[in-house]
């Protein structure tokens, strides 16, 4: 074998190898990159959730703050109490 012939060879398989390990490093960070994007999916959605969440609290509590009515409401439906001379029934679900 002559040198030339050793040398292509050699350059061919450090080539190869290299190219081995340059595609393997590519597959494992368009892994990452697609677990980072499912992340990122999920954390978008929580927080949409959380946004209507609060949306829905600040009404509520704007409601709380101005409106009598709502109030009354509130107190009767989450405690339980009654005006005077009215019956509170209660039902098991």
């Amino acid at each position: 074998m002559s040198l030339g012939r050793f040398l292509a060879t050699l350059y061919a398989v450090v080539f190869l190898a290299l190219s081995a390990f340059a595609g393997i490093s590519f597959m494992q960070t368009y892994q990452q990159l697609t677990n980072l994007q499912m992340q990122e999916s999920e954390s978008r959605q929580r927080l949409q959730v959380a946004e209507q969440e609060l949306k829905e609290q600040e009404r509520m509590l704007a409601q709380l703050r101005c409106d009598p009515q709502y109030v009354e409401s509130m107190i009767r439906r989450k405690l339980g109490y009654a005006k005077q001379g009215e019956t509170v029934f209660r039902f098991r679900e």
